[in-house]
């Protein structure tokens, strides 16, 4: 396969990215957010629950991806699924990098924040085309 050493490293960076997101992201902003409830803000405490929320669960698309990446690395009849979720992943990392610029203003750090979000999806998603082109055609 020419696209295995792509996905699995990829997988194993998504993988991590995905472990370290449910972390960092999701549990500790769903606490802040419920802390925001418990001091009576209401309506803040809520939107920061469903941003944590819509993080999580990014950060478990990224780490099915990641899983799915390493598990189908080396079989071609796989490849299909990585590149269909490794769309999905890139999709997330572009509203992410947007998200990202427009609180922080597109400062320099952002910027290159934003271009590295996008390079281990997109070489993720390219290792999965190596694999599929690799199967026989019927």
């Amino acid at each position: 396969m020419k696209g295995k050493t792509y996905l699995k490293v990829t997988g194993i960076l998504m993988l991590i990215g995905g472990i370290l997101g449910l972390v960092s992201y999701g549990l500790l902003s769903l606490l802040m957010g419920y802390a925001v409830i418990d001091q009576g803000a209401g309506g803040g405490g809520i939107s920061v629950t469903m941003i944590a929320v819509i993080y999580m669960i990014a950060s478990i698309i990224q780490l099915l991806a990641g899983v799915m990446g390493i598990r189908g690395c080396n079989k071609a009849d796989k490849a299909d699924g990585c590149f269909k979720i490794g769309i999905v992943v890139l999709i997330i990392s572009i509203l992410a990098a947007i998200v990202n610029m427009a609180g922080a203003g597109f400062a320099a750090s952002s910027v290159i924040y934003a271009l590295l979000g996008l390079v281990v999806p997109g070489l993720y998603i390219y290792g999965a085309k190596l694999n599929r082109d690799s199967l026989p055609i019927a």
